[in-house]
């Protein structure tokens, strides 16, 4: 896969992000810039995040500033999946295999495209095409998407309750 770099601009206030991904060395190297305003304030935040070959955070760091705060943070996972920041051990996200940088969308996609209103699908191709998704075929997209989840949840909701009628349903008891 080349490498693939992405520019945007945030829709709900002010700012903009350019992020890079390459593969390097079995791991995934997502690096950018954000620049948007936080609480009124100028914020400008690089960051870098490492992923395994299996997609989970191994590292990562965010630099930068938000106002007259330095903000300087640096993380990292090991196997089994406990985390240290800034070099001390963070209990509170023990087992967690992803980390979600809330300040930009490239680290805030959802890993089910279902439940994301089939955003990532567009994300995608967007970023493989290089150019703006239509916003009419987008939103016929996730119409259908939504109709099909809701589709599928009544089929299950349906089944469950034949199988409960049923005695079949070994949940209930």
């Amino acid at each position: 896969m080349a490498d693939l770099s992405i520019l945007w601009r945030r829709l709900d206030q002010p700012g903009h992000e350019c992020a890079r991904l390459y593969s390097q060395h079995s791991h995934w190297h997502l690096t950018g810039t954000a620049v948007f305003a936080h609480s009124q304030l100028p914020c400008r935040l690089d960051y870098l995040v490492v992923c395994n070959s299996e997609w989970q955070t191994v590292s990562g760091m965010v630099r930068g500033w938000a106002g007259n705060e330095t903000v300087e943070i640096e993380f990292s996972a090991d196997s089994a999946h406990r985390w240290r920041l800034n070099g001390a051990e963070c209990s509170t996200v023990a087992g967690c295999i992803d980390l979600d940088l809330n300040f930009s969308p490239s680290t805030n996609l959802l890993p089910i495209p279902a439940l994301d209103g089939g955003r990532i699908l567009v994300v995608a191709i967007e970023w493989l095409r290089r150019r703006p998704f239509d916003r009419n075929a987008e939103l016929t997209v996730q119409r259908w998407g939504l109709v099909a989840l809701l589709a599928l949840a009544a089929v299950i909701s349906f089944v469950d309750i034949q199988r409960i009628w049923t005695g079949a349903f070994t949940g209930v008891h």
